[in-house]
């Protein structure tokens, strides 16, 4: 067993280690608009014409701003005291001429300089003044650029997940000033940033868009970097003959635009393509390629770090390829030669101040130095490596130091720390094992999304040809009857002819929306329950074929337990459609039936009040089923959570509004954590649900609970 988990998690972590370079160098793309060698080389020219303009202008705004583009390109060719020195000057021209956006934009060179000298502080700091004043002047296209130098902070030091809310803020500000160009351009940093958090289905949705609108904008260099960075995407989530074709298709265009550092990266993802299926020559061949071209000018400092990566892990697993082969000398004589390829990329990684990147291969070097039975050193490097983690998160490759750890422990004979080192191993591989099944489903939801949404562009498309031709039609109707009939009788007969056609098209337009929210809810609910099923009865399937009864169990209880959701989620939209319902007197009858049997499994004593005049009431389909569902999702959630004795429930109608109320004894919980969705959240999506459900009828769901004194949910909407 111990061996079969070890062969995943490797797997998976040497997934993880190729995903995080081509991160980075997303990032230092496009913090540096790097697009192709070509502009790299004109920077020059570009820095010598600025300086012309700017000899011998007058102080004002038009020299303030040229100052500013001036210290970018300072910034893309790394000069850091003079993008400081351009920084101080701009905010002194800018103070004199009380020029608000400039002021910001100095704090902004500012920032760049404490960035790229390591001091995060002070660029945090700086950048947080830069934001007040671009606020307070309305410049929405700085305050978007600080937003994005915001997300590089975090980048840099590891924490992607804590800018990832800065990146969506920059790409709704250029979404709405439409700058196409810079909200594509993010949006395949997005893409590059959720797949290496494993947010697979989000990173293909990020990447479509961006190639979409790069489409749009015919911008060739912007279509190869989307369809890289969609075969990319396809390659974290395991689809390899996907990512095999984006990613050939990305390096064919690349090549036409003779953009070679666009290039260089998807070669690279080709031979982690190849090492993957343990091709170790042609591996090598791609890494080398991109290696050459990683020392060209312009080109961001990570692509020769990762290289050396790559290329201790072509030698690490020829090494285990001779190692499962009993040549224990040649595994020997590859391992250390992947250790001296590993301390180069460490060193590297050091000097650039990437901490979380030197941790990773901290724990390949611990790795290696295991399998030489270099014990003491393989444990200082697992242990440094698990340091650098500290903040990170990444299951996967703290689960694979502590399984090492574990290893080392035994042999030494310190079987009580082993045994420690191992249940910590366990506890990060099902972490794992639990966020990579979500996220699978995740995937195959993307893929319906995209494919859903090009139906709804056909269909809309063949909607706008039809009703042009309808209106031609239209058209020529009216002139023939304005050039025949002249009466009045007739025309009062034309327009009782349109009233009857317009009442009609608005009694089949109200079916149609009916119709479309039935399919909604029965693909919302059905479909990714089907899609969920899919996978567990894959992973059932595999766990049978490794005779893991315990596992095979537990995967068989939860396709039973979501089976049965389906179920119950099928016979509450079958008792939405059916008008037979209508009246509240059914809707009691349902709400009692549901909540009645269920609170008697835990002796749970149930109350429902209402006051007679309601049973009058007839409710429409809508409003019938989000009403029912919310109640049924605060029963449940008492029911679940609360640890209650009795449930109390009203419903009574005043002032045009009906109104529900459920309250309940239990222990109660903290509103602000569940509604924020954290990682310990027990009823989170239960509470956003039906606070949707309510907006939906136009009314308000109030939730409130006292710790140990049981919660209250109160909804009141409007009735005829």
């Amino acid at each position: 067993m111990a061996g079969i988990l070890y062969i995943s998690v490797n797997s998976v972590f040497l997934k993880r280690l190729l995903l995080i370079i081509p991160f980075l160098s997303c990032v230092a793309v496009l913090n540096a608009q790097i697009v192709s060698s070509a502009e790299a080389e004109s920077w020059d020219k570009k820095i010598d014409s600025i300086l012309h303009v700017l000899q011998g202008s007058n102080e004002d705004i038009g020299k303030a701003n040229t100052i500013f583009e001036l210290g970018l390109l300072y910034d893309k060719k790394d000069n850091y005291d003079e993008v400081l020195k351009l920084g101080d000057q701009l905010l002194m021209l800018s103070q004199r001429l009380n020029y608000k956006d400039g002021t910001g934009f100095a704090y902004l060179l500012i920032s760049k300089y404490h960035h790229k000298r390591k001091q995060y502080d002070l660029a945090f700091k700086n950048i947080n003044v830069a934001i007040e004043l671009l606020k307070h002047a309305g410049n929405k296209n700085g305050i978007a650029k600080c937003y994005k130098h915001i997300f590089t902070l975090y980048a840099n030091q590891g924490y992607s997940d804590l800018g990832n809310k800065y990146l969506d803020s920059a790409i709704l500000v250029w979404h709405e000033l439409g700058m196409k160009k810079e909200e594509a351009d993010l949006y395949i940093l997005k893409g590059a940033l959720c797949t290496y958090l494993g947010e697979n289905g989000v990173a293909l949705e990020s990447n479509y868009y961006a190639l979409d609108i790069y489409e749009k904008l015919n911008d060739r260099s912007g279509i190869a970097s989307a369809l890289g960075s969609i075969g990319f995407a396809y390659f974290g989530s395991n689809d390899d003959s996907l990512a095999d074709k984006y990613i050939m298709e990305a390096s064919e265009l690349y090549k036409k635009e003779n953009d070679k550092f666009g290039y260089a990266n998807n070669i690279m993802t080709m031979g982690d393509l190849n090492l993957k299926q343990r091709k170790h020559t042609d591996a090598m061949k791609f890494y080398n390629e991109g290696f050459e071209i990683f020392h060209l000018p312009g080109v961001t400092k990570t692509g020769i770090p990762w290289s050396y990566n790559c290329f201790g892990r072509v030698y690490s697993s020829i090494g285990d390829s001779a190692m499962t082969e009993g040549d224990v000398r040649t595994a020997k004589k590859n391992y250390k030669e992947a250790l001296s390829y590993f301390s180069l990329s460490l060193k590297d990684y050091l000097v650039l101040n990437l901490i979380w990147a030197a941790a990773e291969v901290k724990i390949l070097i611990g790795e290696v130095e295991y399998k030489l039975k270099n014990y003491i050193l393989a444990k200082k490097y697992l242990q440094d490596g698990l340091k650098g983690f500290k903040n990170v998160e990444d299951n996967e490759s703290k689960a694979e130091a502590y399984l090492y750890l574990s290893k080392i422990d035994s042999v030494e004979g310190n079987l009580i720390s082993a045994y420690k080192n191992f249940k910590l191993y366990n506890f990060y591989i099902q972490r794992s094992y639990n966020t990579n099944t979500s996220k699978k489903v995740e995937v195959y939801k993307a893929r319906d999304r995209m494919q859903q949404k090009e139906k709804e562009i056909e269909l809309l498309e063949s909607e706008n040809l039809l009703k042009t031709t309808l209106a031609e039609r239209q058209k020529q109707k009216k002139i023939f009857a304005y050039g025949i009939i002249a009466f009045v009788v007739l025309a009062g007969c034309y327009g009782f002819y349109r009233y009857r056609r317009f009442s009609r098209n608005k009694s089949e337009k109200k079916l149609l929306r009916d119709r479309l929210q039935i399919s909604q809810d029965l693909h919302d609910h059905v479909g990714s329950t089907l899609s969920s099923i899919s996978v567990f009865s894959k992973v059932a399937q595999k766990k049978g074929e490794q005779n893991n009864k315990e596992e095979l169990q537990a995967v068989l209880s939860r396709i039973s337990d979501t089976s049965g959701e389906m179920v119950s989620d099928m016979n509450d939209i079958v008792w939405a459609i059916n008008p037979k319902n209508d009246s509240m007197e059914q809707i009691i009858q349902r709400m009692e039936s549901f909540a009645k049997p269920m609170l008697a499994v835990r002796n749970i004593r149930f109350t429902l009040d209402y006051d007679p005049s309601i049973l009058e009431l007839n409710l429409d389909m809508e409003k019938r089923k989000n009403l029912y569902l919310i109640f049924k999702e605060a029963i449940n959630n008492a029911f679940k959570y609360s640890g209650c004795s009795a449930i109390y429930t009203a419903l009574n109608n005043s002032d045009h509004q009906l109104k529900l109320y459920v309250k309940d004894n239990g222990v109660g919980f903290d509103v602000n954590r569940e509604l924020s969705g954290g990682k310990f959240s027990l009823s989170g999506n239960g509470l956003r649900n039906m606070n949707s459900r309510a907006e939906e009828m136009k009314g308000k769901l109030q939730v409130e609970s006292i710790l140990d004194e049981g919660s209250e949910i109160r909804l009141r909407f409007p009735i005829p």
